[in-house]
């Protein structure tokens, strides 16, 4: 089958759902095995749908190996697949390393192994660092991520350790199924819903890295002069900026004195 699918230039949507009974395991391997060795058959193939099938962590192996290399895939199911364990989730996680992937959903079903669910999730946390294109992430089940699940997941959308490791998180993933309790993450997945990703960086910078007010105002008194009026700018574009400058005005008035100005550019140019 995946010798004559092999041969359909344009297919864009494989379902091979509900084959429990009727593919066994080592079918599954061999039909993988197949697909990788002419993966480049396959150009268009966008969405994949496994659900209900006999995979195992040894068939999530041949999976990874057929499409880690696959570009055109957007959508893959794998959900209903009980025999996938922890390990096999963070094996899938993997095929994210691909710089050119463009896969939007990644449905990943029901998590049997709660105990250990954090270990999965740290792993695509990890994994989804660079990337700019998965949206949706579900792990099937409702409320099984642990905080230091959760905790990874906040840090890959907003990493709050310096104004350019926000700019530079993730601003693409905007739902993950299992990750309800947590309203740090919850307004990060909702911000990261407004397509313009230069604004959402602007938005978690100024809301997040900000948000103890006069601890992080020596970021702007320690600017060149000549960069300082195009920081406040791009602070107060809208009025989600205007607060931060109402609190660097009462908490740093010298920076807004001329004369004050005129000595710290004399004092640096000595």
């Amino acid at each position: 089958m995946a010798s004559v699918l092999s041969t359909k230039a344009k297919l864009k949507h494989l379902d091979l759902s509900h084959n429990y009974s009727s593919i066994r395991r080592a079918g599954w391997r061999t039909f993988f095995d197949t697909i990788r060795n002419s993966n480049s058959n396959f150009p268009s193939l966008e969405r994949i749908s496994l659900y209900g099938n006999n995979i195992n962590d040894d068939v999530v192996v041949s999976i990874v190996e057929a499409f880690s290399s696959l570009c055109s895939m957007k959508y893959l199911s794998l959900c209903g697949n009980s025999s996938i364990t922890i390990v096999g989730m963070i094996s899938i996680a993997s095929l994210f390393r691909n710089p050119n992937s463009c896969l939007e959903q990644l449905h990943l079903g029901d998590v049997y192994d709660t105990i250990n669910i954090d270990d999965a999730v740290v792993a695509y946390a990890r994994e989804l660092v660079n990337n700019s294109s998965l949206k949706y992430l579900s792990f099937g089940n409702i409320n099984v991520v642990n905080a230091s699940g959760l905790n990874a997941l906040s840090t890959l959308l907003c990493n709050k350790a310096d104004i350019n490791s926000i700019y530079t998180s993730n601003h693409t993933l905007q739902i993950v199924v299992s990750s309800r309790g947590s309203r740090e993450l919850s307004s990060y997945l909702k911000l990261n819903r407004n397509g313009n990703k230069a604004e959402v960086a602007r938005q978690k910078i100024i809301q997040y890295y900000f948000i103890n007010g006069e601890d992080n105002m020596q970021e702007f008194v320690d600017m060149e002069l000549r960069v300082l009026p195009h920081a406040l700018g791009w602070m107060c574009r809208n009025d989600t900026g205007l607060s931060l400058l109402y609190q660097l005005v009462r908490s740093m008035p010298s920076l807004f004195d001329y004369e004050s100005m005129r000595a710290a550019v004399r004092k640096r140019k000595r």
